[in-house]
């Protein structure tokens, strides 16, 4: 890491409460949850960016496709 930068940011509660309880289920900080939301959403945006496609698939085996992140 190329060193921190302390950052205030408004969010709506709902934003806060899914970040919370990411963090709580997966034990981790609520900065590391950011940090890794941040990577995603990242990884994502240069996929797609690149013509790539984002494909989930769910329980029952059907694929559906991200447009956008």
């Amino acid at each position: 890491m190329k060193g921190t930068t302390r950052l205030t940011v408004n969010l709506p509660s709902e934003s806060v409460d899914r970040l919370r309880v990411y963090a709580e289920v997966h034990e981790i900080t609520m900065t590391e949850a950011l940090r890794k939301a941040l990577g995603t959403q990242d990884f994502l945006n240069k996929e797609i960016c690149k013509g790539g496609k984002v494909l989930v698939e769910d329980k029952r085996g059907k694929f559906h496709q991200l447009i956008s992140v």
